[in-house]
């Protein structure tokens, strides 16, 4: 017999934040026994893509364990208003960090910006 796992209940929550159902998406956060890094990823990604900057930042901030997903989240949802900061906070930044904040930069026309950390990239 198969019971609720934390699996099943990050199924549920990803499928929550995919069809923007963000309160329920909070229901089945709050309600999981044991949250792990992928449920802390995609309930703050939810958030970001929601446009829900603030509430992103409050369960950052309260994640125990982050990892280079959960800070490249972070960085992708504040690149018109702080992502370097968040960026440069960073403990460890990783071609995808790299590239979310390159990207971000990008594609609201930041190039200046966009150039900076081109420019600092390490080379592969």
């Amino acid at each position: 017999m198969s019971i609720k796992n934390v699996l099943s209940w990050n199924t549920m929550l990803s499928g929550n934040v995919k069809n923007g159902s963000m309160d329920e998406a909070k229901r089945n956060f709050d309600g999981m026994p044991v949250k792990d890094v992928v449920s802390w990823s995609t309930i703050i990604s939810g958030y970001v893509q929601n446009g829900l900057i603030d509430e992103a930042k409050r369960n950052f901030d309260g994640m125990p364990i982050k990892n280079a997903v959960s800070w490249s989240v972070m960085v992708s949802g504040n690149v018109k208003n702080g992502a370097r900061r968040v960026f440069d906070q960073m403990p460890i930044k990783d071609d995808m960090s790299w590239n979310t904040i390159l990207t971000g930069y990008a594609k609201i026309g930041s190039m200046d910006e966009a150039k900076e950390v081109f420019d600092q990239m390490p080379a592969t």
